[in-house]
C-alpha cells in the first residue's frame, strides 16, 4: 500500500472517531437539557378544600385560600380577618394574610406560627407539624436544592411560584418594608434585592421588578430568644408559558454561618 493511501485511510478513521465523539457529546448535552426542561412540579388543585374549610368563628374569619410548599408538611388553609390582624392561636393548621382586600396582589406575604420547631437543628416533616414549622426544612441545603416550588390557591385560581430566596431576616429590615398591598416597580426592585441579600442560597433563575412574588414567613429561635429574626421563603410567580422545570441552587456566602449548626442530627430537637 502506498504512503498516500495509508495517510488517506488514517484520515478517514480520525474523521470517523471525531464524528463519534461529537455524537456522544451531543447526546449527553441533549440528555442534560431534557433533564432540566422536563416538568418537575404538578398542580394539585385546592379550590374545593378552600370551599369546605372554616377556621375559627365564621363571622370573624374567612378562609380565602390555600398554601402548599413542595416537599413539606405545609398544605394548609389561609384565613383572613377583616376587622383586625388577630388570629386564633388555639386553632391549628392555618396561615393568614394581612391585607386590606383578600385578592391577588403583586406582593403577598403569608404568615403562620412555628411553635414546635425552634432549635438550631430543626426537625423535618414531623407528624405533629400543622403550621409553618416545616418551613425550617429550607435551612438544609440538600432539601432546598430539591424543592423549589410554592403553590398558592386564591379566589378559585391556582398560582405557582419558583423559589428564589430563603433565609433569616432581621425584624429591623422587615418592619420597614412598604405596607401597601401592591408594590410599585421601584419598591419591588428594592424588596427583591433585600430578600436576595439575606438568602442562604443563590438560585439560578431571573426575577425582576415586574414579577409578582409570595413570601412565607414564620418566627424562629435559631439564633436564640434574644434575637428578633424571622425565617422566610420567597418565590416569584411562574411567567406566562414558562414551564415548571428544574434549576440549580448553590450555597450563598451566608450559608457558611449556619452550616456548622445544621450539620448535627436533623432529629436533635432541643427541649
Amino acid at each position: 500500500m502506498s504512503a498516500k493511501k495509508k495517510v488517506r485511510k488514517k484520515g478517514y478513521k480520525d474523521l470517523a472517531l471525531y464524528a463519534l465523539i461529537l455524537l456522544i457529546l451531543m447526546g449527553v448535552l441533549l440528555a442534560i437539557n431534557r433533564g432540566f426542561s422536563k416538568e418537575v412540579f404538578q398542580i394539585q388543585s385546592r379550590v374545593e378544600k378552600v370551599k369546605n374549610t372554616q377556621i375559627g368563628e365564621k363571622n370573624t374569619y374567612q378562609t380565602i385560600g390555600w398554601i402548599q410548599a413542595e416537599g413539606t408538611t405545609i398544605d394548609i388553609p389561609i384565613i383572613w380577618n377583616k376587622n383586625e390582624p388577630s388570629y386564633p392561636v388555639q386553632d391549628e393548621g392555618f396561615a393568614w394574610m394581612e391585607v386590606e382586600e383578600p385578592v391577588f396582589h403583586n406582593r403577598l406575604t403569608i404568615y403562620a406560627h412555628n411553635i414546635l420547631n425552634l432549635s438550631d437543628q430543626p426537625r423535618m416533616h414531623a407528624e405533629e407539624f400543622s403550621r409553618f414549622e416545616d418551613l425550617m426544612s429550607y435551612v438544609y441545603y440538600d432539601f432546598a436544592k430539591e424543592h423549589k416550588y410554592i403553590q398558592l390557591t386564591l379566589n378559585g385560581k391556582e398560582y405557582v411560584y419558583k423559589i428564589f430566596s430563603a433565609g433569616f431576616l432581621p425584624a429591623t429590615k422587615s418592619m420597614f418594608f412598604p405596607t401597601e398591598d401592591d408594590y410599585t416597580e421601584e419598591e419591588m426592585k428594592k424588596h427583591i434585592q433585600v430578600l436576595k441579600d439575606y438568602s442562604l442560597y443563590d438560585y439560578e433563575i431571573d426575577e425582576n421588578e415586574k414579577d409578582s412574588i409570595v413570601s412565607l414567613i414564620t418566627c424562629t429561635r435559631f439564633y436564640g430568644t434574644s434575637e428578633e429574626i424571622e425565617f422566610y421563603v420567597t418565590g416569584r410567580l411562574v411567567r406566562e408559558k414558562e414551564k415548571y422545570t428544574d434549576y440549580k441552587v448553590r450555597k450563598s456566602n451566608l450559608y457558611s454561618e449556619i452550616e456548622k449548626k445544621v450539620k448535627g442530627d436533623d432529629n436533635n430537637e432541643k427541649a
